[in-house]
């Protein structure tokens, strides 16, 4: 929450003159006004600490620095295994402007590690030092954050013979005016007790790897990064009973705006792919306050899927395209989650492969485009120079989106030996999203396995945005039975690619559409104020193995179409079968709705669109492209349902 404060000195003499609070008596801060602790635990009484922290560090003079320091755990906490209840950041006076972030990790080290700092990932600290901050995180903190206490049943293990001991302070300082000659020994405090409590923690590193191949292109509004943490990875490694997540701190940098870690989970039930309450989300992001909040618990099951969305907009701040990196003026997407019991587990992250970027390139970029990729070596330098240099259309926004989330992914699980588990696999495909209840409206959500094709309503009786999700039809979808029909478009030796069927009721002034396409990709069908995309009354659809999703959406741009609030079109029947999509579906002839285009005896400008592949959900149905589309004009209210014979002569 973004809370502003003011004051005066004098009182106003009525309501309408309150004197200006001037510059000086007034501000803004964030706080999460429903993210803390009630109460605190009381500190156990043999409460004791240690600091992990750098050594007098000269700040360098450069806008981003990552500055690494190895120690190890005190001589007492490796003999005994002890328990963290608390830490709190311990900021050098003066330097909060900064320092950016610290994480801490706990790995094995030698003794020539221990004492030795300086720039991560250059070679100059050596392997052991770099690689330990993949290992597991002890401790986490960010600009803007406070102490983190655990709850009273929870306690972070640490040390104890056999166990590791080697520590790394990785540091981030943000320093965009280059800043010389500051001196720093920041780190993070770490409280402990020799007393075990009910539960040991641990915090899991979760997101979109850290790799400039991760894009946010210019002038781009909520656009999203995902990273998924797969069914297998969290059967692997979680335990039978779950792991209960209790906090976290979300973390992109300057133009996140929006996070969201969402819990899938398959409905055993009705066989569905099911969206659970969000374990995390703060759509008010600010990049200056980054604490670690307090959640209601959620258990994560083994086989579930964890997705982390991260939303970005550039429009108006960014003319080129941002990319993944460590400077504060590239982009992360990244969650710490902390939970019990611990698991051996530390990181689960994912990124593209290379398949998807060249979908993105052969689908979207113009033939002068493409030629900036010959001879590419795919080196940071280059990659970065090559989208810099494309000319960032929105639909070329919305390819590179579709691309990236229509196809698998690499994921990477490793745990706190640093082994990794290396992996490809899709997102997931959710085909039943989640629903809150609206307390505004009375609106309480239908579950998974009575969705259905029957649209959900609202107390106001207006339907809702739920994706409407069927089973594919068994049998052959018979289309002879249509008495108007069309080809709309065909390919070069004639064969047909999409045909539309319809028939209608003039009594109850309703009329039903089927619409065949040659794709086992998505379909799309709408009806246009003047033969384009903006302005049209739209379905998207597609069919997989299991379901049928269809949306009925509005176009207010050359953009994908939102979804429309109040769900206008039935979906009846859906059914993929020897290469064709069909669906079938119906509406009112008037809605009533300003977003829908009323259906009269008059000309239609009817717009239809496919892809050859389905979208991974709602909003990422790649560009249909320029070869793909079409618009066409009839009288669907005008024809002869019944053509009278010829006379016989």
């Amino acid at each position: 929450a973004r809370v502003v404060y003011s004051w005066h000195s004098n009182d106003p003499a009525d309501a309408d003159s309150a004197m200006y609070h001037t510059q000086t008596q007034r501000g803004a801060v964030s706080l999460n006004l429903l993210g803390g602790q009630r109460e605190l635990p009381p500190d156990p009484s043999d409460l004791q600490s240690f600091t992990v922290a750098v050594n007098n560090v000269n700040i360098p003079a450069d806008d981003t620095t990552y500055w690494c320091a190895a120690t190890q755990l005190p001589l007492e906490v490796q003999e005994q295994e002890r328990y963290i209840t608390r830490f709190s950041p311990r900021i050098t006076d003066n330097d909060f402007e900064l320092v950016h972030h610290m994480l801490i990790f706990i790995c094995d080290l030698d003794e020539t590690d221990v004492g030795r700092q300086g720039i991560c990932f250059s070679g100059g600290l050596g392997d052991r030092i770099d690689e330990c901050t993949s290992s597991q995180l002890i401790g986490a903190w960010a600009v803007g954050g406070e102490d983190f206490v655990y709850p009273e049943n929870v306690a972070f293990p640490i040390g104890g013979p056999g166990n590791q001991f080697g520590i790394v302070l990785e540091m981030h300082y943000d320093n965009p005016g280059l800043t010389s000659g500051v001196l720093d020994s920041s780190g993070i405090e770490f409280f402990y007790t020799s007393t075990p409590r009910q539960d040991d923690a641990g915090i899991l590193f979760l997101g979109h790897t850290v790799v400039y191949t991760m894009v946010i292109p210019p002038n781009a509004a909520d656009y999203s990064i995902l990273g998924v943490c797969s069914p297998t990875c969290t059967a692997e490694y979680f335990p039978e009973e779950g792991i209960h997540i209790f906090a976290n701190m979300l973390h992109t940098h300057l133009v996140g705006h929006g996070l969201v870690v969402q819990h899938i989970r398959e409905n055993e039930q009705c066989n569905m792919t099911e969206e659970l309450r969000p374990i995390d989300e703060n759509l008010q992001y600010d990049f200056n306050y980054q604490q670690i909040t307090h959640l209601e618990e959620t258990t994560v099951l083994p086989g579930d899927t964890i997705l982390l969305k991260c939303l970005y907009t550039t429009t108006g701040v960014r003319s080129v395209p941002t990319f993944g990196g460590l400077a504060t003026t590239d982009e992360m997407c990244l969650s710490f989650l902390v939970y019990y019991p611990r698991t051996n587990l530390t990181v689960c992250d994912s990124r593209p492969t290379a398949t998807a970027y060249n979908s993105f390139i052969t689908n979207y970029l113009t033939p002068e485009e493409q030629m900036l990729f010959i001879g590419f070596d795919g080196s940071e330098g280059q990659f970065r120079d090559v989208l810099g240099q494309i000319d960032w259309t929105d639909q070329k926004v919305q390819g590179l989106e579709s691309s990236l989330q229509n196809t698998l992914v690499g994921e990477r699980c490793v745990d706190e030996d640093g082994q990794e588990f290396n992996q490809e696999v899709p997102y997931p495909d959710i085909q039943c999203e989640y629903q809150s209840a609206d307390v505004c409206t009375g609106f309480e959500p239908t579950p998974c396995c009575e969705r259905g094709t029957t649209p959900t309503t609202d107390a106001t009786g207006a339907t809702t945005m739920a994706t409407t999700v069927a089973t594919p039809a068994t049998d052959p979808i018979d289309l002879s039975g249509y008495p108007f029909s069309s080809v709309l478009r065909v390919d070069g030796s004639g064969e047909t690619l999409y045909e539309l069927f319809w028939d209608f009721d003039r009594e109850a002034e309703t009329i039903t559409f089927a619409v065949r396409a040659r794709t086992t990709g998505w379909v799309g069908f709408g009806l246009s104020p003047n033969g384009g995309m903006i302005g049209s009354d739209v379905i998207i659809g597609w069919v997989t193995e299991n379901s049928v999703f269809f949306h009925d959406r509005y176009a207010d741009d050359q953009v994908l179409p939102p979804i429309d609030q109040s769900q206008d079109w039935s979906l009846l029947r859906g059914q993929e079968v020897d290469g064709h999509t069909v669906l079938e579906f119906t509406r009112s002839w008037v809605t009533c709705d300003n977003r829908d285009r009323d259906i009269a005896d008059n000309t239609a400008r009817v717009v239809y669109s496919w892809h050859s592949n389905d979208p991974a959900d709602a909003d990422s149905a790649m560009y249909h492209t320029q070869t793909q589309r079409g618009a066409v004009s009839l009288n669907l209210l005008g024809g002869q349902r019944e053509l009278p014979p010829d006379p016989s002569d």
